[in-house]
């Protein structure tokens, strides 16, 4: 009996799944992919920390910086939008999920994220240090570049940008 283990990336914080794959007679023969596994698979649970789709102003969220609200043209309907004045940390807005997640020991982000239609900038997801002294951007350009910074009391510093294979801004 071969037992596996299976993490699924999403919104939710998911624990380990237990599976198990067991001979059949006549035995399986693993020959080359594509291969079928036959095997029973048990999610165990799944918790969400916070989801929202941004349809209203959600509770227990705050920002820094920015101007805030909620407008059409959504993934689902409406969303969030933003308009940046350089008042938050490192000279850029946040709107966050205010609560700790230091309990946790391992964490799954999932986010969807866009420019109004022929907009131009940066768009993407920000990471906090519970001080909110630290922050680490994880960011698209419409040019089609992913990059990912750092900022600290050394101020802004990329660690990595990339090109998008692929990618079109609309």
């Amino acid at each position: 009996m071969l037992l596996l283990s299976l993490v699924i990336a999403s919104v939710f914080v998911y624990y380990s799944v237990k599976t198990s794959v067991s001979p059949v007679s006549p035995p399986i023969v693993f020959s080359q992919p594509p291969v079928n596994y036959p095997c029973n698979i048990t999610l165990t649970s799944r918790t969400a920390i916070v989801y929202t789709d941004f349809e209203g102003l959600p509770s227990g969220f705050k920002n820094k910086g920015g101007t805030w609200s909620i407008v059409s043209g959504g993934y689902k309907g409406n969303a969030l939008s933003g308009t940046d004045n350089d008042k938050g940390r490192g000279s850029e807005s946040q709107y966050y999920y205010n609560t700790g997640l230091s309990n946790y020991t391992s964490l799954w982000i999932t986010t969807k994220a866009m420019l109004p239609s022929g907009g131009s900038g940066w768009y993407g997801i920000t990471l906090m240090n519970k001080q909110r002294n630290s922050l680490y951007d994880i960011e698209i350009y419409t040019s089609g570049y992913l990059e990912i910074w750092i900022y600290n009391n050394s101020g802004w510093i990329l660690l990595n940008s990339s090109p998008i294979s692929g990618y079109k801004s609309t």
